[in-house]
């Protein structure tokens, strides 16, 4: 309950096959990314860009549309012009969003499957100054403070998917903050203004090297 996968996909606008697919690509390719540089979809398009780039000798551009638990990015991509120049790097929130009723485009009708590329790691945090070395030592603190405890997240994203989790399989009472960066987040967590924090594990071996807060669970 405390560690999740999530699988990132590249999607992009169903679209007929051009006449003129051999020329393809004539112009830049834009990857745009639901959420904002540093996050782990963010590194994943970075380094696919870099090497889409030196495959097709045509430059493929990064673009960060944060906002609204990744919608902001999927109804630009869904509303674009369905040539195969604008492209989605979709996540498991893409998927939560569909699902809970939150998505205001249809990933199955509106998008096409074009590639996986790559899994995210999740890791849990908690602060310095808790004291808690485990999942388990968690656990029985959180019991003992049922409704006491705060952990990261935002409306119908892997984070609040993870608290909700570990919430019923241990059956304890942990309560959602939310946030809208990583970065904030990172900050109440280090002042033990909450006491959990979900974080794919690219953006979260930084703060476990600097000893910024302590890292319980992968």
């Amino acid at each position: 309950a405390a560690a999740a996968a999530v699988i990132v996909g590249i999607v992009a606008k169903a679209m007929p096959i051009p006449a003129s697919a051999q020329d393809f690509p004539s112009k830049p390719i834009t990857i745009v990314v639901p959420f904002g540089p540093g996050t782990a979809n963010d590194i994943i398009a970075r380094q696919l860009a870099q090497d889409m780039t030196g495959t097709l000798g045509q430059s493929v551009i990064v673009e960060n549309r944060a906002g609204a638990t990744g919608n902001i990015a999927t109804d630009l991509v869904a509303k674009s012009r369905p040539d195969g120049y604008t492209l989605l790097i979709a996540s498991m929130s893409n998927i939560l969003n569909q699902v809970t009723g939150n998505a205001n485009s249809d990933l199955t009708k509106d998008f096409a499957p074009v590639a996986f590329s790559g899994r995210t790691v999740y890791s849990t945090f908690v602060p310095n100054e808790l004291p808690v070395k485990s999942v388990a030592e968690l656990v029985e603190l959180a019991r003992r403070q049922p409704g006491k405890l705060n952990y990261a997240g935002y409306v119908g994203g892997v984070p609040q998917f993870l608290g909700e989790m570990l919430n019923r399989a241990a059956k304890i009472d942990t309560v959602m903050v939310s946030y809208k960066s990583t970065t904030d987040a990172l900050v109440d967590l280090m002042a033990n203004r909450i006491q959990i924090w979900f974080t794919p594990i690219a953006s979260g071996m930084p703060v476990q090297n600097a000893k910024q807060a302590r890292m319980i669970a992968v």
